[in-house]
């Protein structure tokens, strides 16, 4: 009963986010769907805030210029393992980012709903072409060694060379011998 509800309030286009404290106000009274709707609202409030800090932390991993490294030799390797190092890094670097994406955000709910479903139907287009190019990508790259940066490089734990990686594609071979384990040995 409460699926084929929550389906028709779904297909009258009304806000989803609103359909389980509407239904549980009706069947516990005002109290409680209030209340439930208010935790609700505090889940995507905190949601929404760590999504902004994802964001931004995976924003200064591909383009941020890391802080801390002045020795010339150390920033031109910097320089070479990461993408795009064209933006400053730092805590207050990284409170200035995340403010401007969370403005956006706000800019999207002033305008209104029609922006936020274009804008999501244009992320969907977005997120289902890049994982058609992955799946693509799998059958036309052909088998290469990768050459990997050491993780400890930068805290001097362990040795500094690079170690590498091999990239078979698709291969039976490369199946079977990742399918069954070779603890015993």
């Amino acid at each position: 009963m409460a699926l084929i509800y929550s389906e028709g309030l779904w297909w009258d286009r009304l806000d989803c986010t609103k359909v389980l404290p509407y239904m549980i106000s009706r069947a516990l009274g005002p109290e409680f769907g209030g209340s439930i709707g208010l935790m609700f609202f505090l889940a995507n409030v905190c949601g929404s805030a760590l999504f902004v800090l994802g964001l931004v932390e995976a924003i200064l991993g591909t383009f941020g210029i890391p802080e801390g490294f002045l020795h010339p030799e150390i920033q031109f390797v910097i320089r070479l393992l990461s993408t795009l190092p064209i933006l400053p890094s730092g805590y207050w670097w990284s409170l200035l980012y995340g403010t401007i994406i969370a403005l956006l955000c706000l800019l999207v709910c002033l305008v209104g709903a029609h922006i936020y479903a274009k804008a999501t139907f244009i992320i969907f287009l977005v997120v289902i072409s890049v994982l058609i190019m992955i799946f693509i990508s799998f059958f036309v790259v052909r088998p290469k060694s990768i050459t990997l940066p050491s993780s400890s490089f930068f805290n001097g734990t362990g040795p500094g060379f690079p170690t590498t990686a091999n990239y078979t594609g698709f291969k039976l071979e490369t199946l079977l011998g990742n399918l069954y384990g070779k603890a015993e040995e």
